[in-house]
């Protein structure tokens, strides 16, 4: 008789999520003791690709890579972060106050986070990153600034560092989160009983649009599923692509609910976010929110 302890139901993956090895997976189990799939698909677990890449990647169906990840984020071999990009927006949790205090935390961070030396010679930086560089490196990264508009601002510190790990360090830590950005279609009659006239584009509060994004989600009727079968989730979907990915056009309405992160979307859609928006221009009065 064996005992195997009882985990919590790991979070729902979509193809956008990017997983993350908090173990060595190498060391885990042999290729014989695994399934072909999860065998195939751990090559391309590094912090790098989401779920559709590595579905790409490793030419496996998308709805088999899903559930391989599921089963090695039950047991926590793995943490799901968001795409890395540059034009990502990160902004400090109210835990902000850890990395400041905790000198070990310090250290752990200035390991994980710094190049080889050979590239720290090249840079012309000799030493490490100082703790209270760090600190400063932190502190500067607020809501609405840009990744790379971050590390223009810090490019001398930043000499040496993996600019990646250290937003992602912060990210696994709970001392920082994504800025998501997400679309929603705002209708005349819903801004004249809002009792407000907005521009297009405009950056507005996530209450403000609730009531839109509701009306916009309960119009778009049963095409959620449709889209959960071309992300992947039906398990009776059939597919004709390696990765379980239906080619088939959607709508860019589908996505104008406010549910639906540019992450999602850009995903989902396979373009990147220039053409998302020059999408969006013909859908009429759009309101983006980050939250």
């Amino acid at each position: 008789m064996k005992l195997f302890p009882t985990y919590p139901s790991p979070s729902r993956i979509k193809p956008h999520h990017v997983p993350i090895a908090t173990t060595r997976l190498s060391n885990l189990a042999s290729a014989q003791t695994w399934d072909l799939t999860t065998t195939r698909l751990l090559p391309y677990i590094d912090g790098l690709h989401s779920v559709s890449d590595i579905a790409r990647l490793a030419d496996a169906d998308l709805r088999l890579v899903r559930r391989s990840i599921m089963h090695l984020l039950y047991y926590g071999f793995l943490l799901l972060l968001d795409i890395f990009t540059a034009g990502a927006v990160y902004a400090p949790t109210p835990d902000i106050g850890v990395i400041f205090t905790d000198e070990e935390m310090q250290e752990e961070c200035i390991r994980y986070t710094t190049l080889d030396d050979d590239y720290e010679e090249e840079a012309g930086r000799s030493e490490r990153l100082k703790k209270d560089e760090l600190c400063r490196l932190y502190a500067g990264i607020r809501h609405g600034l840009t990744v790379r508009a971050w590390c223009m601002e810090n490019a001398e510190l930043l000499q040496g560092v993996d600019v990646r790990r250290f937003i992602t360090f912060g990210v696994i830590k709970g001392f920082l989160y994504r800025v998501h950005k997400y679309a929603v279609a705002i209708t005349q009659e819903t801004n004249m009983a809002s009792g407000f006239s907005t521009p297009k584009w405009a950056q507005v509060d996530v209450d403000v649009v609730a009531a839109a994004a509701t009306r916009v989600s309960t119009a778009n009727g049963g095409r959620d599923a449709e889209r959960e079968r071309l992300n992947g989730g039906d398990e009776s979907a059939q597919s004709s692509t390696p990765t379980g990915l239906v080619k088939k056009e959607l709508p860019i309405a589908d996505f104008l609910d406010g549910m639906h992160s540019f992450d999602e979307i850009c995903t989902v859609l396979e373009v990147d976010e220039k053409a998302v928006l020059e999408r969006m221009k013909d859908q009429g009065e759009i309101q983006l929110v980050y939250r």
